[in-house]
C-alpha cells in the first residue's frame, strides 16, 4: 500500500468498507473455486475422441468420447478451446 491509500483506510470509512466488502468477496469466491476444483477428477486426462465414421460433404466429421457426467462441463470447454463443437448425450443403462 502505498501512503496515500494508507491515509484513505485511516480516514475514509466508506474506502474501508469497500476493501472489506472486496476481500470477503474474493474470499468467498476461492472457496467456492476450490470446492469445484475438489469435485473434478484429481488428475488431469485427454479424453480419448473415437472416429465413429460419419462425416458430411464439408468433411465435418463425427467423434464420440465417454466421461463421468460430473465432468461433462470441463470437457465441454477443454473441446471448445481446440475448436471443436461439443455436445452432450446423456443415456441411463437401466
Amino acid at each position: 500500500m502505498d501512503a496515500k491509500e494508507q491515509e484513505l483506510v485511516r480516514t475514509d470509512e466508506d474506502y474501508m468498507l469497500w476493501l472489506q466488502t472486496e476481500h470477503w468477496i474474493c474470499k468467498t469466491g476461492f472457496d467456492d473455486l476450490e470446492a469445484r476444483q475438489r469435485s473434478r477428477i484429481p488428475y488431469g486426462f485427454v479424453p480419448i475422441l473415437k472416429n465413429t465414421g460419419i462425416s458430411d460433404r464439408e468433411n465435418n466429421t463425427v467423434y464420440h468420447t465417454v466421461v463421468y457426467s460430473e465432468q461433462a462441463e470441463d470437457v465441454l470447454k477443454a473441446l471448445r478451446k481446440w475448436g471443436l463443437s461439443a455436445r452432450t448425450f446423456n443415456y441411463d443403462l437401466y
